[in-house]
């Protein structure tokens, strides 16, 4: 009869190898979902600045002129807050139609941030620009023809919380240009 206390070629106290290698792979693939999905909700999270998105929106319209060889237009979309460019002008008589009625345009919605093109008369002597608007009147769109050119165009960004950009959109370069407002 063997000892009680007899040490047998017992195992010592901890984890085999299959457990280790197990965990460590159940770690891995759970690490591995949790950054997939994570890396699909951080473009939500993050914001673009309002007038980055205006630079890339202007330079899409240029590009989309120069491409369709017709002029293009410039929106801004007060609903979802964002620059939309449209191949036709809400404006021209060649649509036929009423625009179509948008949530801006409720009186029960209010937009966190509003836009407004205000055209830049090629010479400065009259009070009326090139596009029959007043110099204080802003217009619903900027036009960007195939040649390159665009309307020119100081675009100010109002925030419902009283900060304001004001951005200069040059006819002939590649994209606006900040003014000094925008740094005081």
């Amino acid at each position: 009869m063997p000892a009680p206390h007899a040490q047998s070629p017992s195992r010592r106290p901890g984890f085999t190898l299959v457990e280790i290698v197990i965990v460590i792979g159940l770690l891995s693939l759970v690490t591995g979902l949790v950054v997939a999905n994570v890396e699909t909700l951080l473009p939500a999270f993050q914001s673009t600045p309002l007038e980055v998105k205006f630079r890339q929106a202007a330079r899409e319209a240029r590009i989309a002129a120069a491409t369709s060889n017709r002029p293009t237009y410039l929106r801004f979309d007060a609903a979802a807050e964002e620059f939309r460019v449209i191949e036709k002008s809400a404006t021209s008589e060649s649509e036929g139609g009423e625009p179509a009625a948008d949530l801006a345009a409720s009186p029960y919605f209010t937009p966190e941030v509003t836009v407004d093109f205000f055209p830049i008369a090629a010479e400065q002597q009259g009070t009326t620009g090139s596009l029959g608007y007043g110099a204080d009147e802003p217009v619903p769109e900027l036009t960007f023809h195939p040649s390159g050119a665009s309307t020119p165009a100081r675009i100010v960004i109002r925030w419902r919380t009283g900060e304001e950009s004001v951005l200069t959109l040059d006819p002939f370069s590649s994209g606006p240009l900040a003014s000094k407002e925008l740094f005081q």
